[in-house]
């Protein structure tokens, strides 16, 4: 019997999963900067491990969000430790908006030497290329998808013009 458990090839890590690892892969090459957005009462808990490998030496962003929810002192305590790994921290209350509008000069402070690479050879303005990452909940008692047509869509979709996030 226990040789029957041994010969098992039980396959864990769903279908979706894949899918989207393999899109990180794939898209990691045209960006200059990974986020990360946790909840900031769990934020090991709601982390991807496998984050740290796909972004390899990118430049990395950490939102700490729902902040409202979470303990101030140990918020400051996970910031300081993400600070120490060498990233951006941004803490947020998504819901009220509050610290929000703080991305781009997370994004600016993380991307600080390459903006001023480009600016050096007189490239001004280029714009940065973020992939933002993170567990995405609906809120509740909300049954329907939207769909939002940016022109594209997955991993770097903030690229398009008419994302939000692409004035950054």
């Amino acid at each position: 019997m226990a040789q029957d458990f041994e010969k098992l090839n039980i396959q864990w890590f769903p279908g979706h999963m894949t899918k989207a690892q393999r899109m990180i892969e794939e898209h990691m090459k045209q960006v200059d900067a990974v986020c990360e957005i946790l909840d900031a009462r769990i934020p090991m808990a709601s982390r991807n491990p496998d984050i740290d490998r796909l972004a390899g030496g990118k430049p990395r962003i950490v939102v700490l969000n729902r902040t409202d929810l979470a303990d101030p002192k140990a918020t400051a305590r996970w910031r300081a430790a993400f600070q120490r790994q060498g990233m951006t921290v941004l803490e947020t209350d998504s819901r009220s908006g509050k610290g929000v509008n703080g991305f781009a000069g997370a994004v600016r402070t993380a991307l600080h030497d390459k903006i001023e690479a480009y600016a050096a050879k007189g490239q001004v303005g280029r714009p940065m290329r973020v992939m933002v990452l993170g567990r995405r909940r609906r809120p509740a008692g909300r049954h329907t998808r939207q769909a939002v047509d940016h022109g594209r869509s997955g991993p770097g979709a903030a690229g398009h013009a008419g994302h939000p996030l692409a004035a950054v």
